[in-house]
């Protein structure tokens, strides 16, 4: 495929993943196998170091306008890093119909929590889950993550900006906090998944070099704009996807 076109296609989702907090491994996985025609244990590898320089470049960017919550996100990381390396482990004996069904129903219950926020009294705090939810919370979404980046080579931005939401951050906080934890999920995923399947680097530089301009460019935009219309935007919008994500995870199983 021409270079251009991948070149594109990465910018795309750079921009968006950098926007869901440094997730969106299932469309690096889906136009490397649908559009690109690689196998899944290829596209798992191959979509998991594409990712890693992005979400770099998205570290940084967001660090610089200091947006990280440092504590939480390593937090989430040091739950999900044991995680990332029983799910490369179980992923070989795992029935993955039943694995898909599980995700996809605790995706779609986080996606219509989040829609129903919209429908909540405008004095309800977002962080109301409660002082023990909060502690709960980063081991929770952030062992969940890992699992689907050790099972299904995802970077598992889901459940992760999903837990950092319910944590109460706001918007901009939660992506680039999710951003920083995604980055030490991938990197343990890439070194668990190298060893069973290769990276066709013909297929993943364009999307990388695309995906790494995309990264750097919107995490300035994002801390440019109101936070609270973005929560009030975006929250039920990653809902409807999480949702729609996880039906189609149990129509898969």
């Amino acid at each position: 495929m021409d270079i251009g076109v991948t070149v594109f296609l990465g910018f795309l989702i750079g921009c968006l993943i950098m926007t869901m907090g440094g997730g969106g491994g299932g469309y690096y996985l889906g136009v490397m196998t649908t559009v690109l025609g690689l196998s899944a244990s290829a596209a798992a590898s191959t979509s998991l170091v594409t990712a890693l320089p992005p979400l770099l470049m998205g570290v940084i960017s967001y660090s610089h306008e200091k947006e990280i919550n440092y504590r939480v996100g390593f937090r989430m990381m040091a739950y999900a890093a044991p995680s990332v390396i029983i799910g490369s482990i179980v992923a070989r004996f795992i029935d993955e119909k039943v694995y898909s069904i599980i995700v996809g129903l605790i995706l779609a219950m986080i996606g219509v929590q989040f829609v129903l926020r919209v429908f909540k009294k405008k004095g309800k705090r977002p962080n109301d889950h409660g002082a023990v939810f909060n502690k709960v919370a980063p081991g929770l979404f952030g062992s969940l993550g890992g699992l689907m980046c050790g099972i299904g080579g995802l970077s598992g931005g889901a459940p992760v900006m999903s837990g950092l939401l319910f944590m109460g951050l706001d918007f901009t906080n939660a992506a680039a906090t999710s951003a920083y934890t995604l980055t030490g999920i991938v990197a343990m995923g890439i070194v668990c998944h190298i060893s069973t399947g290769n990276v066709v680097w013909s297929a993943g530089i364009g999307m990388m070099i695309g995906s790494i301009i995309g990264a750097f460019v919107m995490p300035m935009i994002l801390t440019k704009l109101d936070s609270k219309k973005l929560n009030k935007y975006m929250v039920p919008i990653l809902g409807v996807l999480l949702i729609v994500m996880g039906i189609k995870n149990m129509m898969m199983g």
